[in-house]
């Protein structure tokens, strides 16, 4: 048995993608979106988790944008994602 990994889902179809709920103040910045979700395109357990990592560097990366974006007072409102 696989060790269960934070943001990683399998759908029901078999393949695995990224989903992450946005905190309320993020959500401008992500078009409003109440969730950051990603298809990792795969049905494998060991290439979905390599994927991930990088998904996930990715995630937080735009997260940490769109913060400083928010903090700003002249900055676009949203993060392309």
């Amino acid at each position: 048995m696989a060790a269960r990994i934070a943001y990683l889902n399998q759908s029901k179809r078999g393949f695995y993608e990224y989903r992450r709920w946005l905190p309320k103040r993020l959500r401008p910045a992500f078009g409003g979106k109440h969730e950051y979700k990603k298809s990792l395109e795969t049905t494998e357990h060991t290439v979905a988790f390599q994927r991930w990592a990088k998904v996930n560097a990715d995630f937080e990366a735009k997260v940490k944008l769109a913060e400083k974006m928010l903090a700003s007072p002249n900055s676009k409102t949203s993060v392309t994602v």
